[in-house]
């Protein structure tokens, strides 16, 4: 497709607000000028993460379900002292998750407070921005644009006492000075541009600091929590993980839509600090919300009836072209600095191991396909272009190689795999995804200026020591599975 599909799409989905049919879309990308079979535009649809599947082969958009409903932020005390409000993760999962929270845009009901930068405890950086997950909380702070001159290998041993970040002057979100307890009323008013309407919700305060005073909102708000803390119990059983904590909170929402977006909301991270039953937990090197005290499993209720095709799914749904490229990039990267080069059966064997049971004629066009294409990038090649980003590319292809193989043979080995190490299994597939992402972001020729080489490279460093760790593990607990399946008659 010569067109940028990308683009249409994302337009498409930023302002398709309505229940949509496959056809529908069809008939859209066709008006653009793209054609795709049925099956073609269910799968884009089916993996997009700006859109939420229903039933019929209909679907709703994020912008759909997400615009002008009503969500809150009760300001912290920290913010209240310095009169400075931060969205962190505030308005997860109404607004667009691919926009940083120093992106979004606030207005009022009479007026349109402009972003400023100002420093904060890291502490409360920690706190608010907790939603975006382990792993995932530090790189959202450094990458504020209050914090330009940071970079991730500055604070690898150990992180300030304090940090900037982008926020708003508190009292001019809010029209008047707020007090600690006091909150605000949000909704997103404009999806595509990431605009968030924000009003203070007046209460009137005791004035006796010991005045016990429970109002119909303190009620029905408590009630919201009730409904909050049903509607994960039952998501985590029909959803599981998800793909992200963000991901946790749309499809909660989605859900619940008409009892937790209404105007005396609680907050997600006020929810956390009033429940007991549910709270932060690992997930392999990630981090989800869970049920307290219960290790996040890889298969559950809702991946039960396909537990032993999973590993295999895992791979599949991951797989991109990028990679093979970067096999064959790498090699002519070999070639014209005299090392050592491998054949296009080697290549062949590192993307596509033993483990995966192929016959010969599967196995002929999956050699044919590489020479082609090996061919085809050979006579573009610029040499000069890969010097930087080679030895990472190296480095980062070897363990793919090494966690690929595994993957294949677990998934190849059609054993049930909730009789194996559960976080171990995670940490595996969340290796995978996150090595095939570096993979595609060094393949990418517009991120090649201003890849951060050095980051990843640290990255790795954990990724690699991470892998050594969980790699006999797995491989034991294969063997004695494998053992198991045999009987004796």
């Amino acid at each position: 497709m010569k067109k940028d599909i990308s683009v249409i799409l994302r337009n498409y989905f930023s302002v398709q607000e309505n229940i949509f049919s496959v056809s529908g879309f069809m008939a859209y990308l066709k008006s653009k000028g793209i054609k795709l079979s049925f099956d073609e535009a269910l799968g884009i649809l089916n993996s997009s993460n700006y859109v939420f599947p229903l039933i019929n082969d209909e679907f709703i958009t994020r912008a759909g379900v997400f615009t002008n409903k009503w969500f809150s932020i009760k300001p912290s005390k920290e913010e209240i002292k310095k009169d400075r409000l931060v969205l962190g993760h505030r308005c997860m999962p109404f607004i667009n998750p691919d926009i940083p929270p120093c992106d979004i845009k606030i207005i009022t009901p009479t007026a349109r407070p402009f972003p400023r930068f100002d420093t904060f405890s890291m502490n409360f950086a920690l706190d608010v921005f907790a939603f975006y997950g382990e792993g995932y909380v530090i790189p959202y702070i450094i990458n504020d644009r209050a914090n330009k001159d940071f970079s991730l290998q500055s604070v690898q041993d150990s992180l300030p006492n304090q940090t900037s970040l982008t926020c708003w002057t508190l009292s001019q979100v809010a029209g008047r000075k707020m007090n600690y307890g006091e909150r605000l009323l949000c909704r997103v008013v404009d999806w595509p541009s990431n605009t968030i309407e924000v009003q203070l919700i007046e209460k009137e305060l005791p004035q006796n600091k010991e005045e016990l005073q429970i109002t119909v909102d303190d009620l029905q708000r408590e009630r919201w929590y009730n409904y909050f803390e049903k509607g994960f119990l039952e998501s985590f059983e029909k959803n599981g993980p998800s793909g992200s904590i963000e991901e946790q909170l749309a499809l909660l929402f989605l859900e619940n839509i008409d009892v937790l977006c209404v105007k005396n909301c609680g907050s997600s991270e006020e929810f956390l600090r009033h429940t007991k039953q549910i709270g932060f937990a690992n997930y392999g090197v990630e981090s989800r919300i869970w049920r307290t005290n219960e290790v996040v499993p890889y298969v559950g209720n809702w991946n039960n009836e396909i537990s032993d095709e999973l590993m295999l799914a895992e791979i599949s749904s991951n797989f991109t072209p990028q990679i093979i490229d970067a096999y064959l990039h790498q090699n002519l990267f070999c070639k014209n600095h005299l090392k050592p080069t491998k054949t296009i059966e080697e290549i062949a064997a590192c993307i596509f191991p033993p483990s995966l049971i192929m016959n010969k004629v599967e196995r002929t066009a999956i050699l044919l396909n590489l020479e082609k294409r090996n061919d085809i990038l050979n006579k573009k090649y610029l040499g000069s272009f890969d010097n930087d980003i080679a030895p990472l590319r190296e480095r980062t292809l070897n363990l793919f190689t090494q966690v690929n193989k595994l993957m294949c043979s677990i998934g190849g080995a059609k054993l049930d795999m909730k009789k194996f190490p559960q976080s171990e299994l995670v940490i595996l597939t969340q290796l995978y995804g996150h090595i095939i992402n570096i993979i595609d972001e060094l393949e990418n020729i517009f991120l090649r200026l201003k890849f951060p080489v050095n980051d990843v490279m640290l990255s790795l460093n954990g990724m690699e020591e991470t892998f050594i760790e969980i790699k006999s593990v797995l491989e034991r607990s294969k063997a004695k599975l494998f053992k198991e399946s045999f009987k004796i008659v």
